[in-house]
């Protein structure tokens, strides 16, 4: 069962500033195990004109042995405080897939 952790940002800065963090930051949660890391961007409804992250595990041990390990890694700390300069945090979700 695939574990998908969904983040909503709010971001006045400029969308090659948003993408240059969310590169850095794919790179750091790919190599602590995610399969995929994507970006995207809401043009409707109320949260339109802000961003959503995705990131997907396989499955939760790998997202717990990531949790545990991420605070350790200085560079990807580094990512995350850059990300806090280019858009503010307003929401995370985390999810669990069900096999239909």
């Amino acid at each position: 069962m695939a574990v998908v952790v969904v983040s909503r940002w709010k971001s006045g800065s400029d969308l090659k500033d948003i993408v240059r963090v969310c590169k850095q930051a794919k790179a750091h949660w790919l190599r602590h195990g995610a399969e995929e890391f994507q970006l995207a961007r809401f043009h409707t409804g109320l949260w339109a004109g802000e961003y959503l992250t995705s990131i997907t595990f396989p499955n939760a041990a790998t997202y717990g042995k990531a949790l545990d390990d991420m605070p350790k890694d200085a560079e990807f700390m580094a990512v995350m405080a850059e990300a806090q300069k280019v858009a503010q945090l307003m929401s995370r979700n985390t999810l669990t897939s069900i096999d239909v």
